[in-house]
């Protein structure tokens, strides 16, 4: 067993490519051995290498923004505020629930498009809890 180059999974000694990032390993393994032969310094590179793939696992800011923004969404005790309080909070409800669809919408598609970023649990929670939070809305 060895560990991704990309994502540090362990994989098997003969992968072709990772089975949790799908990168391609073998362009990898040429691109190191080319490394090889042409820098004497391969350490640095190896540290350098490990520090980059480290780098392109980041999170996808607008799966992040979905999900805080469906948290604002989950209803609480309302009866106890005026008619012009309720107006008000439902209509920033409304406003809040398009603002996470769409976000989580256009984060999903970019995780779609780029296996490495991470946030598609993020993106698909705030899907869920934001309609999840306006059919409460509805029927209490």
């Amino acid at each position: 067993m060895k560990k991704c180059p990309y994502c540090s999974e362990e994989i098997k000694d003969e992968a072709v490519k990772c089975r949790y990032c799908h990168s391609n390993l073998k362009a990898e393994e040429h691109r190191k051995q080319d490394e090889d032969k042409t820098n004497p310094n391969n350490e640095a590179t190896r540290f350098m290498d490990s520090a980059q793939s480290e780098t392109k696992q980041r999170w996808n800011g607008f799966c992040i923004t979905a999900f805080v923004i469906s948290l604002l969404l989950i209803p609480g005790p309302s009866s106890s505020f005026s008619e012009e309080v309720l107006q008000f909070a439902c209509g920033m409800a409304i406003i809040l629930f398009v603002l996470s669809i769409t976000f989580a919408c256009i984060g999903l598609s970019q995780v779609g498009k780029n296996p490495s970023m991470r946030g598609k649990g993020l993106g698909i929670a705030a899907l869920i809890i934001s309609i999840a939070s306006v059919f409460i809305s509805i029927l209490f």
